[in-house]
């Protein structure tokens, strides 16, 4: 389901909403209306049989009035589920898609789960009801102008007031959610980086830090809601006025034989109903202010990303050729980490990458894997820029193992088959040439093992054999690694040398970061880059013996 759909689906059913209220709001005249019947033509008439009959019509009337109310606020929530539904994919997949992956991954989806929680609330009941607040107002000044006025007045003070409430929630909200993510960043900081926080005795101070933002944030929403308390507790004070005002002037007016006794009750109940949905709205204004701010922020991703992702064309499996031209990247406007790069690498070669710490070397693999876009330039497999290739046919043809590979939660097949349909015998394919299967083999549950959220069950080794399995499953065109053995034994590396060798007679693209030589002396050719800048690119052989007898500046950084 589009974004499109999704949101005209929502609309439509919001027209029945509309419908709804209308029909709502008019059936609440049932008991001033009754009020008025009563007091001032059954008490006068002492007629049993129209007490009776107004009853029942005013029974039948409430009934259908609960009836719609139900029925409207069913439809908010059946409209806050299609709005989850429909977009929840979109914003799952927007990190993902977007070339800007600075924010969380679960950033859009915690704004969507609060606009559906305000919808499908009773806050914006009120909010719906408020625009009817006129008709009520109207239906005053028909039992007299002058209560009329009264009313009118009470219903513009409360309106001045939401408005004030909103321009001073909104400011003071903003202000302590960036600072509220400030120091939530700044904590994940500290928990991702825990041992070195601790070993350097660095805890006050990250604490001291995390304060700061954390004072500022509490003093915003501090602030924020004293004012929404006061300007709640003040609109709650004039509707409390206002009802002795209108009742006073009732009084007036019938003692002037101006207004009928029911008339005057009828005012007070009508009064009470049109002024309501107007305090409720101030009191939830907080919830619709985040709403609406999320629903912005959902807007703004939703502009961003390429709807049209799936409608790219399904080209077939391409050979493996990549050409890397004018490629740069920088990162948060700092030195770029890439600087024009160009070169080509054919189809079913093996190439290594070696450079200082530093140099560039995993961000490469990683604009060439696709993980990341680039800022300038292009990397094209066959011709093709990769953003331009549907995101699921570059999940068949392209497997990478970054340096920080991540196992999810599932079992062991299920990670190397990607989460996706389990294919067994790709599955055994891929584990049988990294060799992970013979450890695999011996685990209680074999390939069925849960791993859980950190795959702690695993040793190092085990993770890294397992994150190469899962960049060999389904025999990939292209397979990028980022230091590949850095967690494997000797034992293990000759093992991934020989799936090296049978991957390049296969036909695979191999592009391999790693700072032994003699994981690189096999491959066809090997890049050198320094400063993210390519300083050499030739024959392997070649290569090794310049950086082996030290003849070239960066061979005592590199190797």
């Amino acid at each position: 389901m589009n974004v499109i759909k999704v949101t005209k689906e929502c609309r439509h059913k919001f027209l029945y909403v509309v419908v709804f209220t209308f029909f709502t709001n008019l059936l609440l005249f049932t008991a001033p209306l009754f009020s008025l019947q009563v007091f001032d033509r059954i008490l006068s008439t002492r007629s049993l049989d129209t007490l009776y009959f107004l009853f029942i019509i005013a029974l039948v009337a409430l009934t259908a009035l609960f009836i719609l109310d139900v029925i409207r606020n069913l439809a908010m929530i059946h409209i806050g589920a299609v709005l989850e539904r429909g977009l929840s994919s979109i914003l799952f997949k927007a990190p993902f898609i977007k070339t800007d992956r600075t924010e969380k991954l679960d950033a859009g989806l915690n704004d969507l789960t609060k606009c559906r929680n305000f919808i499908s609330g009773s806050s914006v009941i009120s909010l719906i009801d408020a625009p009817w607040a006129p008709l009520f107002i109207m239906m005053i000044y028909f039992l007299h102008p002058l209560l009329g006025a009264c009313a009118l007045i009470g219903a513009l003070s409360l309106f001045i007031i939401a408005l004030l409430n909103n321009k001073l929630m909104s400011g003071n909200l903003m202000s302590a959610n960036d600072h509220q993510k400030s120091a939530s960043l700044h904590a994940r900081q500290v928990m991702e980086h825990s041992l070195v926080v601790q070993s350097m005795g660095m805890l006050e101070n990250t604490l001291t830090k995390w304060q700061n933002h954390n004072n500022l944030s509490c003093g915003s929403f501090t602030k924020g809601f004293t004012y929404s308390s006061i300007l709640s507790s003040l609109a709650k004070f004039i509707r409390l006025i206002l009802q002795m005002v209108l009742i006073a002037t009732g009084a007036y007016l019938v003692i002037k034989s101006e207004l009928t006794p029911g008339g005057m009750l009828a005012a007070t109940i009508i009064m009470g109903r049109a002024l309501s949905p107007v305090e409720q709205s101030i009191n939830s204004w907080r919830q619709f202010s985040e709403a609406r701010s999320s629903w912005a922020k959902i807007k703004l991703t939703l502009d961003k990303i390429n709807l049209c992702e799936n409608d790219k064309l399904q080209l077939p499996k391409p050979s493996g050729k990549i050409n890397v031209e004018k490629l740069s990247f920088v990162y948060q406007k700092g030195k770029p980490v890439l600087n024009g790069i160009n070169f080509k690498i054919n189809a079913g070669e093996s190439i290594g990458i070696i450079g200082p710490s530093g140099s560039g070397k995993s961000t490469l693999l990683k604009l060439i894997s696709g993980a990341m876009h680039p800022q300038q330039g292009n990397v094209r497999l066959d011709e093709l820029p990769l953003q331009d290739w549907n995101s699921q046919c570059r999940e068949k043809f392209i497997g990478y193992v970054p340096q920080d590979f991540q196992l999810f939660d599932g079992s062991l097949k299920e990670n190397i088959a990607r989460l996706g349909e389990v294919d067994e015998q790709a599955v055994l394919d891929a584990a049988k040439l990294t060799g992970a299967h013979e450890w695999i083999l011996k685990l209680p549950n074999t390939y069925e093992t849960e791993i859980g959220l950190n795959a702690s069950k695993l040793s190092g080794g085990q993770k890294q054999s397992l994150a190469i399995t899962r960049a060999l499953y389904n025999n990939p065109v292209l397979l990028v690694m980022d230091e590949p053995n850095a967690n494997l034994d000797s034992k293990n590396e000759i093992t991934l040398l020989r799936a090296f060798k049978k991957l390049k007679e296969k036909g695979t693209t191999l592009i391999v970061s790693s700072h032994k030589p003699s994981m690189l002396q096999n491959f066809d050719r090997i890049l050198v880059i320094e400063d993210g800048k390519i300083s050499a690119f030739n024959q392997s052989s070649e290569i090794l013996n310049k950086f082996r007898s030290g003849k070239t500046k960066e061979a005592k950084h590199a190797l």
